[in-house]
């Protein structure tokens, strides 16, 4: 699990620790308020390299020290590191950042020596591998009957399987174990095969019906033996199906080759996995493609890219979906349990819509299925500003789904008031809780007693106690305090607004029934009938008072929090209070 994650100097932060928990193989959902700093969170993880952080001018730092960046993570107690002259993370990581990759453009045209330019929206580009130099394994059967002074039919010609890249694109694993084989120790084991199998005697399915599997025995035990014929024989089926014999000399041929000339070997291999990349990639563009455009991977500058039409040609969220699941697919052909792999998608969820949100949640639940499948280590993390209870109940299992909070907050909800709301459906309370206490009322509580024997607060249960209470916790958050109670915000301020429009009211009869009406929206509507004018801003602020009829445990209250920290939110607050620096009183809501 990653236990912190710390940032410098990269884009809008200066210096930032975040203790959050970062579970393997579950969504790992990051919240925090827009203007926050998710986009510097995400440029950070975008800048590392295979040897450094490398930031581009748009994720400089105010000041524009490039040179001073860093970003460290703790995974398991372990701290691992990268700045601009290092990274230890890519010996432990695979990296991928997703976002919309949007971005400004212009076209330019020449008339009479005078440059026009036409703006427009284009979708940057993905670099998804720079294009290797196209060499071949070199294989040659004769060649590798030579290395077999005996016997030489016994080998099988491995021509069409070093030929298709299918086969050979994954070899990339085996190269630790390739060197272990080539060990002076396991080398006599294979020496030893090699040598009583030249004793044999008799034409080759004689040689074959007399070759003792026992022989093997040494060798097969070797980890690093085994693991080569497991990693082969994930894609070559046939390995799977030879004798043992032929496995040994099939893998004696892969030592052969391997070591005859390791920087081809390993050329082939990077060419082969290029070439697969690109077949794959294609493949998936083709079935996945709804936007009616010719949209291919193709070479360009020495690179794969993905290129796209311009921004106005396909909807945000063909492109969002497009860009996650073609990032995905990529990184799930490199999904291998060598490393641990770091998803970092940034907002591509927030703007989706239902179907485009079904398909981007079915591409990350395969990485996911993948890695608890074949024993791999990811940690997807969805970067939002939107509430958790979207994800929960509409997009991801609950019980796969870890909220973290990016922002923390010295506001804490009082815990009267949260007990309050919680046991406010109790039938002994809960008509009088909400008309006198939840909503605007002319009178004034008496459930005192109640109050007691239901370990509630038991002043609030009388007279106007409670609305004094959340009248003060008001004025802290108005005058700008960092300590005040979010729930009471909330109720003030529908009471507030109810009051506004109850005042408008000119008929008594009408009053009455506004008074009784359930539901602020319902209420808001009858005034509109009566003919009072109701401001769309009473509406709006739904959004924000309806919190209060939500209480959660572990932290959810952060995303209660981070609406009223926003700016222009507690600037309209303000103004329906009318609040100009002087503590307001309990007449603006009784």
């Amino acid at each position: 699990m990653i236990t912190n994650i710390t940032i410098e100097k990269v884009k809008g932060i200066e210096n930032k620790t975040f203790n959050i928990e970062i579970k393997e193989n579950m969504y790992n959902l990051l919240v925090a308020p827009n203007g926050f700093g998710k986009s510097s969170f995400f440029a950070a993880f975008d800048s590392l390299r295979a040897s450094k952080i490398e930031l581009k001018d748009s994720y400089a730092p105010i000041g524009g020290d490039t040179v001073s960046c860093k970003l460290s993570i703790t995974d398991n107690g372990i701290t691992y590191s990268a700045d601009n002259t290092s990274n230890q993370l890519y010996a432990e990581y695979n990296i991928y950042c997703i976002n919309c990759r949007l971005t400004p453009k212009a076209i330019g045209k020449n008339f009479n020596g005078h440059v026009a330019a036409t703006g427009y929206l284009g979708i940057e580009h993905i670099e998804l591998k720079k294009t290797p130099q196209n060499v071949s394994f070199g294989y040659k059967y004769s060649t590798m009957q030579s290395y077999l002074t005996k016997h030489k039919n016994l080998l099988k010609n491995l021509y069409s399987y070093f030929g298709n890249p299918y086969y050979t694109h994954m070899l990339v694993d085996c190269y630790p174990n390739f060197e272990k084989l080539l060990s002076k120790r396991r080398k006599e084991m294979i020496d030893n095969v090699l040598e009583k199998i030249y004793a044999l005697r008799g034409s080759i399915q004689e040689i074959k019906d007399r070759f003792d599997e026992s022989w093997l025995d040494n060798i097969k035990g070797e980890e690093c033996y085994k693991a080569v014929v497991e990693t082969i024989g994930r894609l070559y089926l046939e390995l799977n199906t030879m004798s043992e014999l032929d496995k040994f000399l099939f893998i004696f041929q892969m030592l052969e080759l391997y070591k005859r000339n390791k920087t081809i070997f390993k050329k082939a291999v990077n060419w082969a996995d290029y070439e697969v990349l690109k077949s794959q990639l294609n493949n998936h563009i083709e079935m996945i493609n709804t936007t009616g455009q010719n949209i291919v991977c193709k070479e360009d500058k020495g690179s794969l890219m993905l290129s796209f039409p311009k921004a106005h040609t396909i909807s945000n969220g063909q492109r969002d979906v497009l860009v996650l699941s073609m990032m995905l697919k990529m990184a799930t052909l490199k999904l291998t349990p060598s490393k641990k792999h770091i998803f970092i998608i940034d907002e591509v969820f927030d703007y989706l819509d239902d179907a485009n949100i079904l398909a981007a949640q079915y591409y990350i639940s395969g990485i996911v299925n993948k890695a608890l499948n074949e024993n791999i280590i990811v940690y997807p993390i969805i970067m939002t500003h939107l509430s958790p209870e979207r994800f929960k109940n509409y997009a991801f299992p609950d019980k796969k789904l870890n909220v973290q909070y990016l922002k923390e907050t010295s506001c804490q909800p009082d815990a009267n008031v949260k007990k309050l709301l919680a046991k406010r459906s109790d039938l002994r309370i809960k008509a009088d809780v909400s008309h006198y206490l939840l909503h605007y009322a002319t009178g004034e509580i008496n459930k005192r007693n109640e109050f007691r024997v239901l370990g509630l607060k038991e002043t609030w249960g009388e007279g106007m106690k409670f609305l004094e209470f959340i009248i003060h916790e008001t004025n802290k958050y108005l005058a700008g305090d960092t300590d005040y109670d979010p729930y009471s915000v909330f109720t003030s301020l529908r009471i507030r607004i109810e009051k506004i429009v109850y005042d408008r009211i000119v008929d008594d009869e009408q009053k009455s029934k506004f008074e009784t009406t359930k539901k602020t929206k319902e209420k808001l509507h009858y005034a509109e009938e009566c003919g009072v004018q109701v401001e769309d801003v009473f509406y709006m602020l739904g959004i924000l008072y309806n919190d209060v009829e939500h209480v959660w445990d572990n932290g959810i209250d952060k995303p209660a929090i981070y609406k009223l920290d926003n700016l222009a939110v507690r600037s309209i607050i303000s103004q329906i209070f009318n609040y100009k620096g002087i503590p307001i009183t309990i007449d603006s809501i009784h």
